[in-house]
């Protein structure tokens, strides 16, 4: 069925402006979470957890920008290929210049207060029943406590100043 004054587009041309692909390291890893971003547009996407992306309705010559933190930005034209593989070089003189908070990333020299670290190993060798508890101790600084018993009430203090 057609509507009327509706144009028709061959298969092949609407293909044509899906672009997938992975984003690799160096060694072949999948790089999951990378930005793929059209430079210019609100136009982009990450990759997933086997560092696969796709993007439509591309214009041809939009210049594609690959970005992970810890690795070298790269830059690609588009000229209407279907497939684009990108390998991403490690860039370790930019790691310590960006530091993952609670809420978002925050560049090093922007930071106002003290920064503490938390491994999985740290945790996974506490024999606790929450992550609440599991915390506890860990960081200077950081006092977890119970209110009525029930660990679904609890406070934190991170250097004495409450949060709910």
């Amino acid at each position: 069925m057609m509507l009327a004054g509706m144009q028709t587009m061959p298969f092949h041309a609407m293909a044509q402006d899906r672009l997938v692909g992975k984003v690799t390291d160096q060694g072949g890893q999948a790089l999951v979470g990378a930005s793929v971003v059209v430079q210019g547009t609100p136009l982009g996407t990450a990759t997933d957890e086997g560092g696969q992306y796709a993007l439509v309705g591309l214009e041809k010559d939009a210049t594609l920008v690959f970005r992970m933190v810890g690795y070298k930005s790269q830059a690609f034209q588009y000229t209407g290929q279907s497939e684009l593989d990108v390998v991403l070089e490690t860039d370790a003189g930019n790691l310590d210049e960006v530091i993952v908070v609670g809420f978002g990333t925050q560049q090093k020299s922007n930071l106002t207060g003290a920064v503490d670290q938390i491994s999985g190993a740290q945790l996974e060798s506490r024999p606790v029943s929450n992550i609440m508890q599991g915390l506890q101790g860990v960081s200077p600084g950081l006092n977890i406590t119970y209110g009525n018993g029930s660990p679904a009430r609890y406070r934190i203090s991170i250097s004495g100043v409450q949060r709910p």
